[in-house]
């Protein structure tokens, strides 16, 4: 690189810096959402954009729309009962459908429940699991084939996302914390508790991988 060539881009690298510096001292935020009284939880976000869910640890899920700053557009109440659950409360994850309108959310007691985000009903509710352990992760696919949840009690459930019954369960020996899907929907991506990355076959249960990212 030429000698005027590299004071040009230091020049240019200079100013986009500087126009970053002060946009960031117009303010923090392009928009600003207020509705939850708890800490937030999870965020999800629909494809375009135009909307997102947010579950708090208020016991809600919010449904907002960054082009109306008024507030939530929708509330969805979370599955807690007292009486099965008298000291946890709260929504711990959820994923919202590519196209905005579902969301998958899971709950401290277990319930995994799938709404839908127009009408603000509940389209199915289920237990993950047997002992009403916290659910930290759920997905959805793209082609809304079917809903997958993981928790604390070590295992992956893969549901019908029409009717919510359970397809396949998957028992792993990490408590997974979070959840994604490969792009061909035929495998699952779990990050746990200890450290590791793994990949495990849809269909099978198999496990194709096993990473372990921490140093020790």
């Amino acid at each position: 690189m030429a000698k005027g060539q590299l004071v040009i881009v230091l020049i240019f690298t200079c100013f986009v810096a500087m126009l970053s510096t002060n946009v960031l001292r117009d303010g923090d935020y392009a928009y600003q959402f207020l509705g939850h009284t708890g800490s937030i939880q999870k965020l999800s976000i629909s494809d375009d954009g135009s909307r997102f869910a947010s579950a708090g640890g208020d016991n809600t899920v919010r449904i907002w729309e960054p082009s109306t700053s008024a507030g939530a557009i929708r509330v969805l109440d979370a599955a807690w009962d007292v009486t099965t659950s008298p000291t946890c409360q709260g929504t711990t994850t959820l994923a919202m459908s590519h196209d905005g309108q579902q969301v998958a959310a899971g709950y401290f007691n277990g319930i995994v429940k799938l709404w839908n985000v127009e009408t603000g009903t509940v389209l199915w509710s289920a237990q993950h699991g047997t002992e009403q352990l916290c659910l930290y992760c759920v997905a959805i696919p793209a082609n809304k084939a079917f809903v997958v949840s993981a928790g604390l009690d070590k295992c992956v459930q893969i549901r019908d996302f029409t009717t919510g019954a359970l397809v396949f369960t998957i028992a792993v020996d990490r408590f997974p914390i979070s959840i994604d899907l490969t792009p061909d929907d035929t495998a699952i991506v779990l990050g746990d508790s200890a450290g590791w990355i793994s990949i495990w076959d849809r269909f099978t249960g198999a496990r194709l991988v096993d990473w372990q990212t921490t140093v020790r």
